[in-house]
């Protein structure tokens, strides 16, 4: 257990909570796992849709939110791995 801030990220924004109490190390390693996880999943999916006849079918406009959404799920899992290495200090 450490005594820690509990990091949450929203999109690109992070958010810490003050928990001035110990918190266990492999609960929050899970659950960020398991935010890790899904958001690489999210990314296989937009890689996918991007690398496939619709970026060049879809309206340009459509392209780039697809493409802004998939910067900012690889932002936030960057984000993740480095707490996760927090963790494990």
């Amino acid at each position: 257990s450490i005594t820690s801030n509990i990091s949450l990220v929203v999109g690109t924004t992070q958010i810490y909570l003050d928990t001035q109490e110990t918190i266990d190390k492999e609960t929050e390693t899970k659950r960020i796992e398991k935010e890790l996880q899904n958001l690489q999943e999210q990314i296989n999916r937009l890689e996918s849709l991007l690398n496939s006849p619709f970026s060049k079918k879809a309206p340009n406009e459509v392209v780039l939110k697809e493409k802004d959404k998939l910067h900012k799920y690889k932002q936030s899992h960057t984000t993740l791995l480095a707490r996760i290495h927090d963790l494990t200090k």
